[in-house]
């Protein structure tokens, strides 16, 4: 039996329309940046995928603490926490503490996509989806 034929035969089963499973699926496999803090966290993941490919390109990948260390330590970031966080005072260990967890996070499994990710100063040109495994 295929995943398909179990997936209907489950849906039937248990009284779930199409459009419903359709409406799920969906919303399932959609990253959903909407707000100013989902903007936030994905600006912060494609810093950080940048940081590891330029390690990646000197032969240098370290650890991801590491490499959140030296970002968040990082001028750029500084700057766009400013940009994001007007009211918050910078605080280097809360800062590297809350992007380290959000990396690691399972939930933000479904962000971890191609698609979601460029090159530095390429916006069309995405990062092949095994390269983002290896730099993650």
């Amino acid at each position: 039996m295929s995943d398909f034929e179990e997936l209907i035969k489950y849906c039937k089963k248990n009284k779930i329309s199409g459009e419903s499973a359709l409406r799920i699926i969906k919303s399932q496999n959609e990253t959903g940046v909407t707000g100013s803090r989902s903007y936030w966290k994905m600006i912060r993941f494609q810093m950080y995928i940048w940081e590891r490919l330029e390690e990646y390109k000197k032969k240098k990948l370290g650890s991801r603490a590491q490499t959140v260390r030296n970002l968040v330590g990082s001028k750029e970031y500084k700057q766009a926490h400013k940009q994001f966080n007007k009211n918050d005072k910078f605080d280097e260990r809360l800062e590297f503490k809350r992007l380290n967890q959000l990396i690691s996070e399972p939930r933000q499994e479904l962000v971890w996509q191609s698609k979601n990710f460029t090159y530095y100063g390429k916006p069309t040109e995405n990062i092949p989806q095994d390269l983002l495994d290896k730099l993650r």
